[in-house]
C-alpha cells in the first residue's frame, strides 16, 4: 500500500528517513477527475508496477490503472585517455540501494550498439572486446594548422588481410578513409587523408587529415574487420 484517498482524506503509507510523507495527490481529485499520484524523494528501490484502483462505497471495483516506474541512477561522464595508456576506468558509483541479484551490462551505444561486458554469462560479449584494448583520445588543433594526426597504434597481432576504415561518426556519418577500394570515400575527404604505407607491420593505423577546415570537427572512429577471401 502506497497511498489511500477515502471520504475526502488522504492517507500516506510511504515515508522518508526524516518521516516526511513521500506521496501526494491533488486536493480535490473527484472534481478535477485527476487521480494522479506524486512520489517524492525517489530511490532505485521504488522501481516497479504501481496500480491505482477505484472502488465504490460497497467495495466494488470501478476503475483500475497500472503505471510502470523505472528509477535509474543515470550518470554521464567524459573520460579522456592518452595514447599508450594501458587501461581506463569508466566510473559509475551509485548512491541508492540495489537488490542483491542484478545483471550489469556495459554496452557501446554509439556509433553502433555492441556488448562490451556483462556479469551474466548468458549475454555474449562482442568479439571485438574479447581481450582487446579500446582507445579514445581527444585531439585539438587550431585554425590554420595544415594537418592533424589522429593516432591509433595497436599492440596485439592482427590478421594480414583486414579492412581498416576511418569514419566520421558525429555529428553525421561519412566515410573518411578506407584501405579497401570497394568502400567509396566521401567527396569532402578526397585527397586529404593518408595512412602509413604498411600499417599492419608498423602496428600503426593512425590517420593524417590534411587541409583542415572548421567543419572537420567531430568524432572519428577507426574500425578493423577481417576480410574473408573466397
Amino acid at each position: 500500500m502506497v497511498h489511500e484517498y477515502q471520504i475526502g482524506k488522504d492517507q500516506c503509507h510511504l515515508k522518508g528517513q526524516d518521516q516526511k510523507q513521500r506521496t501526494e495527490m491533488k486536493k480535490d481529485p473527484l472534481n478535477t477527475k485527476d487521480l494522479s499520484l506524486t512520489l517524492k524523494d525517489l530511490h532505485l528501490t521504488d522501481s516497479g508496477v504501481y496500480t491505482c484502483t477505484v472502488y465504490n462505497k460497497d467495495g466494488h471495483m470501478l476503475l483500475q490503472k497500472a503505471v510502470t516506474l523505472s528509477v535509474r541512477d543515470y550518470q554521464s561522464a567524459v573520460v579522456e585517455v592518452t595514447q599508450g595508456q594501458k587501461s581506463v576506468l569508466m566510473p559509475f558509483k551509485i548512491t541508492g540501494e540495489l537488490p542483491q541479484v542484478i545483471k550489469v551490462e556495459w554496452k557501446l551505444t554509439h556509433p553502433e550498439e555492441k556488448m562490451v561486458h556483462c556479469n551474466d554469462s548468458s549475454q555474449k560479449q562482442d568479439q571485438l572486446y574479447v581481450g582487446r584494448n579500446y582507445q579514445s583520445v581527444v585531439v585539438e588543433v587550431t585554425q590554420g594548422q595544415k594537418s592533424v594526426l589522429m593516432p591509433f597504434k595497436i599492440t596485439g597481432e592482427l590478421p594480414q588481410v583486414i579492412k581498416v576504415e576511418w569514419r566520421l561518426t558525429h555529428p553525421e556519418e561519412k566515410m573518411v578513409h578506407c584501405n579497401n577500394s570497394s568502400q567509396k570515400q566521401d567527396q569532402v575527404y578526397v585527397g586529404r587523408t593518408e595512412m602509413n604505407k604498411e600499417p599492419l607491420s608498423a602496428k600503426d593505423l593512425s590517420l593524417t587529415l590534411k587541409d583542415l577546415h572548421l567543419t572537420d570537427s567531430g568524432v572519428y572512429t577507426c574500425t578493423c574487420q577481417v576480410c574473408i577471401l573466397v
